[in-house]
């Protein structure tokens, strides 16, 4: 809650890789895992928490060194399910981490529901995929012990433009407060 002056709901809390984010379009739109561990919030709560109000969108990344970086959107709205909540806009960017987040307006896809099933299906995860690389928070953790397997790209909790898509995150957050000012 201190990060940034606090006031910050987690959408995404990733870690330990103890949550299986592999998961089907009714388990995205409701919350799965444990608020005080891996977690995620919820399609329908998010919708709800940023249809109202303008709301910042906040990405704190964690590398296998412990390098943290930051990604902030001054101005983040999405759609409802019947829109499969679909990002209108993110606002402007601030931050360290590079852009990876800004080509994601699109529609929330995964292996069973969305435009970009293909993407999802192949992460085994849900996101807003613009492209199958750009940025995935959802999908599989891998711990630095873990060997690489020949599957070019499977290397799990990415943003593109921190450490690429050769390294899997150690840590990801995404979140949420109502914007100030």
């Amino acid at each position: 809650m201190s990060t940034r002056k606090g006031g910050w709901t987690y959408v995404i809390n990733r870690f330990d890789g103890s949550v299986n984010f592999d998961r089907k379009w009714t388990d995205y739109k409701q919350s799965f895992g444990n608020l005080s561990g891996e977690h995620w919030l919820g399609l329908d709560h998010l919708y709800e928490l940023t249809s109202t109000k303008p709301t910042e969108l906040f990405f704190e990344l964690v590398d296998q060194d412990l390098k943290k970086v930051y990604a902030l959107y001054d101005d983040f709205q999405m759609g409802n399910e019947l829109e499969s909540y679909r990002i209108k806009t993110v606002g402007q960017y601030r931050g360290d981490a590079g852009n990876s987040f800004k080509s994601q307006t699109e529609k929330f896809s995964t292996t069973d529901h969305g435009e970009n099933i293909r993407c999802a299906d192949y992460h085994k995860a849900g996101w807003w995929y613009s492209s199958c690389y750009s940025s995935c928070l959802t999908c599989r953790y891998r711990p630095m012990n873990e060997v690489k397997t020949s599957k070019y790209f499977d290397l799990g909790v990415h943003w593109v433009t921190f450490h690429g898509v050769e390294q899997s995150l150690k840590e990801a957050r995404m979140m949420i407060r109502p914007r100030h000012g």
